[in-house]
């Protein structure tokens, strides 16, 4: 259960005095289904905190720092994290649907059946093997300039989503479901798009060079250069 002298702390706003105590500087903060919706937590040191199933709903997280914090099944809806820092958290199972996460570090950290949908995650940054968006539905979110090279995303739902220009470099994204997404100018070399759905993708641009894409459902007419796994040693 959250602490109630901690969520009076942060719905006054008072940022300075926040990060001068002690949980702001290794002491983990329990904010466990704290109500903290529409609050401004704008530069805010919340690293390590336990966020599990807390309502931040419409909450102001600019810059916010939320390094190994724990946001599990937490309600992020609308909430802004522009520019925030969060490596190395949890946010498995939470919904960000309409969140902006422009500009927002987030490596490292996982996201395993959350909820996206119509979220900007422009120019995010969620680079490598350690970050996992596993079945994750970006259903209409803008993707496009993310920076998503070598991450995880199997399963994961691209409906309608804008990807133009994304990096997706050696990305896992078998069997993602990419229905109407934009991917112009999308890099997606060497990715693993084995059974990925990319049939009604608008694909202009999209770069796929030693891309595996072994039973991927492709447009028609589409020209490519696959690789399949025998070409790898398989």
């Amino acid at each position: 259960m959250a602490n109630s002298i901690d969520v009076y702390n942060l719905r006054r706003g008072n940022v300075r005095a926040w990060n001068n105590t002690a949980r702001a500087n290794g002491k983990m903060a329990d904010l466990s289904n704290a109500e903290l919706q529409g609050c401004n937590l704008s530069g805010f040191k919340l690293s390590g905190a336990l966020l599990n199933g807390a309502c931040l709903c419409n909450a102001k997280l600019f810059g916010c720092h939320l390094n190994g914090a724990d946001l599990t099944e937490a309600d992020l809806r609308d909430a802004d994290l522009r520019e925030s820092v969060a490596m190395n958290a949890k946010f498995d199972r939470a919904n960000l649907s309409g969140a902006k996460l422009q500009g927002a570090h987030m490596s490292e950290s996982t996201f395993v059946e959350a909820v996206i949908v119509r979220a900007n995650l422009e120019r995010f940054g969620i680079h490598g093997r350690q970050t996992i968006l596993e079945m994750a539905d970006f259903t209409g979110a803008n993707l496009s300039f993310v920076c998503a090279a070598e991450v995880i995303m199997n399963m994961s739902i691209f409906t309608e989503a804008e990807l133009r220009y994304a990096d997706l470099q050696f990305a896992e994204l078998t069997d993602a479901d990419f229905w109407g997404a934009d991917l112009f100018g999308a890099d997606m070399r060497n990715a693993e798009l084995s059974s990925a759905d990319l049939s009604r993708a608008k694909v202009y641009g999209l770069k796929v060079s030693n891309a595996i894409l072994y039973g991927a459902w492709l447009p028609s007419g589409w020209r490519y250069e696959p690789v399949w796994p025998s070409a790898l040693g398989s």
